[in-house]
């Protein structure tokens, strides 16, 4: 989901006097069926017993011999994310949401003169509607999925939000930062002023070229640092 969608969604909140809540899914993934015409078999996993049992049925005598056929999503599936986008969209649609042409991210519901919005990142669902009872609908239909309300939002995709005075929404990403920063351990670094004058001559052209082995170790990158940029 857009930066500029959450923005939208909280200015809505704001013009239709109903705070945002958050909802979360947990384990979203496993709850998504695999697809039916491709079978997954595992090896089965260390420190699990086969019942002796189990063994004798399939005429072996090591567990080694045997392995597990999938039958929902799991963590890791390289399609475990779209099985898990295409589930939650299912359940949104028979809830009678629409799908923004616009955002993929972002589904509406008409009900009569009412209209519920609802912002979806992976399994974190942002909402609100031109009534509070609206919203509690919302909850009680993703029930299905075992939704838990969190409550007014506080914190989205790494921003702090707070709802002051029911007029303003304030938004930072001091949280997001700092654990970027403790993540690097930079959390004690100084700030250090290094101004380039006009008369700098430096030729890019014969720079250093960085090692292929830059960047694979969590190092702060230029991706991670547009996130701060709005």
């Amino acid at each position: 989901m857009e930066l500029s969608t959450v923005k939208v969604i909280l200015v809505l909140a704001l013009r239709w006097g109903v705070p945002a809540r958050h909802g979360d899914i947990p384990n979203a993934y496993v709850k998504a069926n695999k697809e039916e015409h491709l079978e997954i078999f595992l090896a089965i996993p260390q420190g699990m017993t086969v019942p002796d049992v189990i063994l004798k049925q399939f005429g072996t005598q090591g567990s080694d011999k045997l392995a597990l056929r999938l039958k929902k999503s799991l963590y890791g599936l390289k399609q475990a994310g779209r099985l898990w986008s295409k589930l939650l969209d299912t359940k949104l649609v028979e809830a009678g949401f629409s799908r923004c042409v616009s955002d993929a991210c972002l589904y509406f519901r008409h009900d009569g003169g009412e209209l519920t919005i609802v912002g979806v990142y992976v399994d974190d669902l942002l909402v609100t509607a031109t009534s509070q009872d609206k919203v509690e609908e919302f909850f009680k239909a993703m029930s299905v999925l075992s939704i838990k309300d969190l409550g007014q939002v506080n914190k989205f995709l790494g921003m702090r939000m707070a709802l002051k005075d029911s007029k303003t929404y304030t938004v930072d990403q001091t949280t997001a930062i700092d654990e970027m920063l403790n993540q690097h351990g930079l959390d004690a670094a100084n700030g250090v002023r290094a101004p380039i004058g006009d008369d700098s001559n430096d030729d890019v052209s014969e720079g250093v070229y960085l090692s292929a082995n830059r960047g694979k170790k969590g190092e702060p990158t230029v991706r991670k640092l547009s996130v701060f940029s709005g």
